[in-house]
């Protein structure tokens, strides 16, 4: 089940993403990041493009830490 409710955010995040790249209003670069830290743990892809925006962008790299950490908290208590 948390698998599920784990890939399901992901992929509802991705769909974010392609959205805010459509529309002005939305940042989709924010949600492409999200996306994939949510969906590294599944698939290998997704885990080797953070590892590069990780390498390329350090500064973003803590910020995305503090993100990930903040959402698998949340998904955690949801499942609790």
């Amino acid at each position: 089940m948390q698998r599920v409710l784990l890939l399901s955010a992901g992929w509802f995040l991705m769909a974010l993403a392609l959205l805010g790249w459509i529309l002005p209003i939305m940042p989709g670069y924010l949600f492409f990041a999200l996306g994939l830290l949510v969906l590294s743990s599944e698939y290998v892809w997704a885990h080797k493009i953070i590892q590069k925006i990780r390498t390329r962008f350090p500064k973003m790299s803590g910020k995305m830490d503090g993100v990930a950490h903040n959402m698998t908290l949340r998904l955690n208590r949801l499942m609790a």
